[in-house]
């Protein structure tokens, strides 16, 4: 993954129709390039924090992960 930093775009909007349309949600776009640094510092130490997470093990997750996923995604226009 590329993060390129010119401006810092800050916010809590994601890119779908629920954000669009039912979420009250705001946006921030940052011209300032110490603050594009520290952001910059911090997606890295997140990205060298985290792990992969694999398709095959997901799907190996047992019945009632996936049921509750099942479950979970039949409300998740609500949440």
């Amino acid at each position: 993954m590329q993060v390129w930093l010119i401006y810092d775009y800050v916010g809590s909007a994601n890119l779908d129709q629920r954000s669009f349309h039912r979420n009250f949600e705001i946006n921030l776009i940052i011209d300032d390039a110490a603050f594009s640094g520290q952001v910059k510092a911090m997606l890295r130490k997140d990205f060298a924090d985290s792990r992969p997470i694999f398709l095959d093990h997901h799907e190996r997750q047992g019945l009632l992960v996936r049921l509750l996923e099942r479950v979970i995604d039949s409300f998740s226009w609500f949440l």
